[in-house]
């Protein structure tokens, strides 16, 4: 986990908002599965 903090806080700045979610831990398919389990 603490590498991935460090890699994600370098890379953020300069991370365009539109393609964020590619910083997550989990991939944005995995989110929306969880989602649609509710």
């Amino acid at each position: 986990p603490s590498e991935w903090l460090k890699d994600t806080l370098l890379k953020l700045p300069a991370w365009p908002n539109n393609r964020i979610d590619e910083l997550l831990p989990l991939t944005p398919e995995f989110i929306t599965s969880l989602s649609q389990r509710e």
